[in-house]
């Protein structure tokens, strides 16, 4: 809770110079030239302030919207890269967040003081030292448990507040409700105790400040993360050490943070307890000397190392003897109360309350003469610092965005180049891949369709001859089992010898018209793109041979009847091809010849009927028979006739029965060999053309899905490069802007620096 402080009337002072200002709140008393001067440094930082907090603003938008541009992945894809700037969003964020606490602190009505250290290191006790009374809690061990404000009243009797509540208490309750000793009715630790004192007891309370007495620090985590939250942006910061230990990284890094938000933050270092180190010196092998000497190597460290005091920057930072003090507060404390202790060296005791007076003195300077400067050197240094902070990030970022923008633009003019070449190209190159692939495909089928031809017989009679029925399958009355069988076994034959000569040939052919195609393809798409177009996989292409001898049963009726080989059927049948196959004679030959052509019948069937007619034979046989010679040999011969036929007749097995299906099937099979032959042929070749065509069609896809992408893509890049100059345009104006204000914080710091007399000229054009 921030009180404002009630008008103070006028201090009886012997100054003549000085007069009462008590509506102005910062100072009481100030003199006229320093106060306007004071409210326009104040004017003219927080206007400051509030600008960089717009550059601020829109430099936190400007970075929430990614900068994005295109690459091309290994496999050709385009890819859309994005640069969230997040780092310099953050970078941003932090600076106005640290902007909004300058902001706060600079128009704030009060100067915040601050006593931060660990627990039990005498706190509290400092502050009541200070104020001349036993006001806040103090004691050994953790005593504070909550943060202590102390404002300064014009009231004559001081009371107090708790939180929200503007019910007034009496002072003395603060004993309970800030006393950690008290938990059943200590308020929350989180929560702020107002004591309001009356100024005319305290003189530093003329100068209106406020006073705040916080929990120790690193007693736990709610604790440090409260005093982070009220504390990191005070005006002055009191550091009350233990002079019987030493500075630790508990106290370092809470300056470490505080100067994350207050570039050069003022600091007093106060190591109390120094009583305990002189007076004990005697007892122990540590001289004060020699821990003095420590303390102030320590306390040097922290003002340099960790708080950025260095010598001969502008403005100069304080000497350090002005800034570390050795006092007890307990012995300042008793003095001024009027309360006896027993003292061991009175000389020592002495030179520490003059210690004490001295750090007073020092204090109230900061807070008085040198106001100005406390108040606002640290502000100017922190705005400065981001200004300046800032705009080297935005010029880092806005190197960044122009090297986005070159780098987008390069790859537009790559994409149209690809995609003009292919569109060029495209059509051309399809139609002779498709002209390649159909003469690939014509070359097999002849391939095929010649072994059939040429090899099929010597295949089939040697596939039937190795058949052996293993299923015992053959019945003279359903041989189709023992047909199918046979079908099979010669299929498989056949199937085996054209993948033994075909298989490879027809690899190679493939894998020659494959190669061609990515030839074709290689000279049509960017090398960049060639790897989401054509795998690197090598395609197999598996021969299928489509024989469908099964076929063959359904048209093969095989004739399984006994027929002598000398019956009439038999004879009219050697007849026939003996007059189809055997040269006659010249003369004989003409004579049949025209007396077939003539009379239009055939020799061969007239001698067959001639001896077929009952009269003809029984003619003949009468005449043989009419000699004896001739009877003895007919009857020889029909003996003879009977018995080859008896013969044969016996002998045509199951075995004879088999040879002649078999004979059959072969005379079957070539009859049928032609439409074999068109089947296998075709049916790989379509195989073969189909597979390409298909590979083909696959590539020419994935060139069209490319030729999309590539223009969807170019249309992405304008977009983008529209949006990379806007941005650019943005980043140049903000950091311009930030170089104004970084100039404006150099000229302010300049100021403070060196002051005038006259101003107002500076004040008014700022």
């Amino acid at each position: 809770m921030e009180s404002k402080m009630d008008g103070a009337p006028s201090r009886d002072t012997s100054s003549a110079s000085t007069t009462s200002v008590g509506s102005l709140g910062v100072f009481e008393v100030m003199e006229r030239p320093l106060l306007q001067r004071f409210n326009e440094t104040k004017e003219a930082i927080t206007a400051a302030v509030s600008e960089l907090l717009g550059l601020l603003s829109e430099t936190t938008s400007l970075m929430q919207t990614p900068i994005t541009w295109v690459e091309h992945s290994p496999t050709g894809q385009t890819i859309v890269r994005e640069d969230t700037l997040e780092e310099e969003r953050v970078t941003a964020a932090s600076a106005s967040e640290r902007a909004n606490w300058v902001l706060e602190a600079v128009s704030r009505d009060t100067m915040k003081v601050v006593f931060i250290g660990r627990t039990s290191n005498g706190k509290s006790t400092t502050v009541n030292a200070m104020l001349h009374r036993n006001i806040l809690p103090s004691g050994l061990g953790h005593t504070t448990n909550c943060f202590c404000r102390v404002h300064g009243t014009e009231e004559a009797e001081p009371y107090m507040q708790f939180g929200s509540d503007q019910a007034r208490q009496k002072i003395e309750n603060i004993k309970q409700l800030a006393h950690a000793l008290f938990p059943e009715k200590s308020v929350e630790s989180d929560s702020f105790v107002d004591v309001y004192w009356p100024r005319e007891r305290c003189p530093l309370l003329y100068h209106g400040v406020e006073i705040i007495d916080s929990p120790g620090l690193d007693l736990n985590a709610d604790f440090d993360t409260w005093i982070d939250q009220f504390c990191c942006d005070a005006d002055v910061f009191v550091l009350v050490a233990n002079a019987e230990s030493s500075l630790n990284l508990t106290e370092k890094n809470f300056f470490r943070r505080v100067k994350q938000k207050i570039s050069s933050p003022n600091v007093f270092v106060c190591f109390n307890r120094w009583d305990q180190v002189q007076d004990n010196e005697d007892e122990t092998d540590s001289p004060a000397s020699m821990v003095k000497e420590q303390h102030m190597v320590n306390a040097k460290s922290l003002m340099e190392d960790d708080l950025g005091y260095v010598p001969g920057t502008v403005p100069a930072p304080p000497p350090l003897e002005d800034r570390v003090f050795f006092i007890s507060s307990r012995e300042a404390l008793k003095r001024r109360t009027n309360v006896s202790s027993r003292i061991f060296n009175k000389e020592n005791a002495a030179k520490r309350l003059k210690e004490f007076a001295r750090f007073e003195t020092a204090f109230e300077d900061c807070i008085s003469t040198s106001a100005m400067n406390t108040r606002f050197a640290s502000h100017i240094g922190t705005g400065c610092e981001l200004a300046q902070t800032m705009s080297n990030t935005l010029k880092a970022t806005l190197q960044k965005a122009q090297a986005r923008r070159e780098q987008v633009e390069n790859y537009n003019s790559i994409q149209k180049a690809q995609l003009e070449k292919i569109r060029a190209k495209r059509i051309q190159e399809e139609l002779q891949c498709r002209q390649t692939i159909k003469s690939a495909s014509t070359t097999v089928s002849k391939t095929i369709s010649n072994i059939l031809f040429n090899e099929s017989a010597n295949i089939v009679n040697g596939s039937v001859g190795q058949f052996r029925d293993k299923e015992n399958s053959f019945d003279i009355k359903s041989p189709w089992a023992f047909t199918r069988n046979l079908s099979s076994h010669v299929e498989a034959k056949l199937h085996a010898a054209l993948d033994t000569r075909c298989t490879n040939l027809i690899q190679e052919t493939h894998d020659a018209t494959h190669n061609d195609i990515r030839e074709r393809i290689t000279d049509l798409v960017p090398t960049a793109l060639l790897p989401a177009v054509l795998t690197n996989d090598h395609p197999h292409f598996k021969a299928r041979f489509y024989l469908n001898c099964n076929g063959l049963v359904e048209t093969f009726s095989p004739d399984l009847r006994f027929q002598f080989s000398l019956g009439f059927p038999t004879l009219k049948q050697a007849v026939q091809t003996l007059n189809m196959q055997m040269p006659w004679d010249k003369a004989a030959g003409a004579v049949v010849k025209s007396f077939s052509e003539d009379h239009d019948v055939d020799v061969a069937e007239l001698a067959l009927s001639v001896l077929k007619s009952p009269v003809t034979i029984a003619t003949i046989v009468s005449t043989c028979l009419s000699r004896s010679f001739t009877r003895k040999l007919f009857m020889y011969a029909c003996m003879l006739y009977g018995t080859l036929y008896m013969y044969e007749w016996m002998t045509y097995t199951q075995a004879a029965q088999i040879r002649r299906l078999k004979q059959q099937f072969v005379e079957h099979t070539m009859k049928e060999m032609e439409n074999i032959a068109r089947h296998a042929s075709f049916h790989c070749e379509q195989d073969l053309e189909n597979t390409l065509s298909s590979a083909l069609d696959t590539v020419f896809k994935r060139i069209d899905s490319i030729d999309n992408q590539l223009l969807s893509g170019i249309r992405e890049i304008q977009n983008d490069l529209t949006n990379l100059d806007t941005t650019t345009d943005k980043l140049s104006q903000l950091m311009t802007g930030f170089e104004e204000e970084n100039h404006l914080f150099c000229e302010l710091k300049e100021r403070m620096a060196t002051p005038h007399s006259n101003d107002e000229s500076f004040y008014e054009s700022q």
